[in-house]
């Protein structure tokens, strides 16, 4: 199978050392450009992921774990830094939510890894073809590793995805709905609320502290969206000279208005050179392979 791809993201997988996640964000949802090292040169490629995929790579992944059961293969894991060797996790089950998620059961080095704040981010492994649409995990082996190094230009923090979970239960709690209360559930008792907080003050109450939960909630997503267009100018100033003192200016922009700012950073095109590229292993039954290195590594810091 041809293109064989190591992207780097830039989810954080737990900002709360005493409670691990028990799902990580495999791949973030829509089409998103990522730097890899591609037949041992830099390049930059474009992959695209959509709903239709979970079951796709949901039936491969079974399918590897019944064989890994039945004992006629090695089980898929989670590794570390893409290096083949100790498990940080065993995934089981793809699902979707605003993306690829991956549910997964943490070994002890891997628990011990995140919650030590060893390891902050996630990198998923898979295959695509040429117009950049993911087809699979691999068949054997890591599906993903716990790095250090972001890449993806879109995608969720984990830290601030358990952040904002964290507060949501805050606020079902604070409403009288259970801890397992959806987003619609949530929003949903906040309407009746409003409605009839003119009628009783213990409704009042409740209303208030709602509200002010969820205000701490839309106050810790707009420092998730102003950490992740640093981030983005960071990544860009990488392989294009921005000068360091409009990159805050151009952060502020992209938080503010997406498409705007991200037209002003493409409007710096001044490339820098490569510091080159990192060794990648090579197989013979794996043309057109292509791993995402550090991008220290192989296109300057990001």
């Amino acid at each position: 199978m041809k293109n064989l791809i190591r992207a780097f993201s830039t989810a954080q997988i737990a900002p709360d050392a005493s409670k691990l996640p028990d799902s990580i964000e495999w791949m973030p949802a829509g089409r998103h450009s990522i730097c890899c090292s591609k037949d041992d040169a830099p390049a930059e490629i474009e992959v695209n992921v959509d709903e239709e995929l979970v079951s796709v790579l949901n039936e491969q992944l079974q399918a590897a774990r019944a064989l890994a059961d039945a004992g006629k293969a090695s089980r898929p894991y989670i590794d570390f830094d893409h290096a083949g060797g100790e498990a940080a996790a065993i995934p089981t089950e793809f699902f979707w939510q605003d993306g690829i998620r991956l549910r997964v059961e943490w070994t002890a080095a891997g628990a011990a890894a995140v919650s030590g704040r060893v390891y902050s981010y996630f990198s998923p492994e898979f295959f695509a073809d040429k117009s950049g649409k993911v087809t699979a995990i691999p068949a054997v082996g890591p599906i993903g590793a716990l790095v250090n190094t972001p890449a993806f230009q879109e995608i969720e923090r984990i830290a601030a995805s358990l952040t904002a979970q964290k507060s949501m239960i805050e606020i079902a709690k604070a409403l009288g709905l259970p801890e397992t209360a959806t987003e619609a559930e949530i929003l949903a008792k906040i309407a009746e609320l409003t409605g009839a907080a003119s009628t009783a003050n213990d409704i009042k109450d409740e209303l208030t502290a709602a509200k002010a939960a969820l205000a701490e909630l839309e106050t810790k997503h707009a420092e998730h969206v102003k950490a992740s267009a640093v981030a983005e100018v960071d990544r860009h100033a990488a392989l294009y000279d921005v000068p360091e003192a409009v990159r805050p200016i151009i952060a502020d922009a992209i938080a503010k208005d997406a498409t705007t700012g991200r037209k002003i950073l493409a409007g710096f095109q001044a490339k820098r050179q490569p510091a080159g590229a990192p060794p990648m292993k090579t197989s013979a039954s794996q043309s057109d392979h292509i791993k995402c290195r550090s991008t220290a590594e192989a296109w300057g810091k990001l």
